[in-house]
């Protein structure tokens, strides 16, 4: 991945426990390789989502940095916490994976978001505490909208 960019939510309209996320581009596929749509990311045949589980553990201490002295942070504690799913934020079309991540005093909530442009991956992976899972969706509804360079009209609504 190239391109990645860090946000950090403050102020009072932060979940409770703060929320930070990791953007980040793909490479350009290699010609000849399976054009990515959002159909594609929601195949289970298609999308490696070991790879994008390992890819999110790997950057959970570049996102919170507490969290790299964690005991427990390699010792396979990642719980999925549902299928991936097609979601709409602000008109546009999102591919939703969320893992749950049990650390030594805390359980964070790990969403990660994904969507092609012209072939390409895009990814946000996000990072707050497990208890304010809830309130995540709408904070980074915006974030992700900003991030996607589509006209709402031009994202298929899943």
């Amino acid at each position: 991945m190239d391109r990645g960019q860090r946000f950090v939510c403050k102020g009072s309209g932060c979940p409770q426990g703060g929320l930070t996320c990791l953007y980040a581009v793909a490479p350009p596929r290699p010609p000849g390789s399976r054009r990515l749509d959002l159909k594609a990311l929601l195949d289970p045949d298609i999308m490696d989502w070991p790879s994008v589980q390992g890819w999110a553990q790997a950057k959970l201490t570049m996102v919170r940095p507490e969290l790299a002295a964690d005991p427990i942070l390699g010792g396979g504690r990642w719980t999925l916490s549902d299928d991936a799913r097609a979601i709409n934020a602000q008109g546009r079309a999102f591919v939703l994976k969320p893992f749950t991540f049990r650390a030594s005093r805390a359980a964070f909530s790990v969403p990660v978001y994904l969507w092609a442009v012209d072939g390409r991956l895009h990814v946000a992976l996000c990072v707050a505490r497990y208890e304010a899972a809830d309130a995540v969706q709408p904070v980074v509804a915006p974030l992700l909208a900003e991030l996607n360079p589509a006209p709402p009209e031009a994202s298929p609504t899943p």
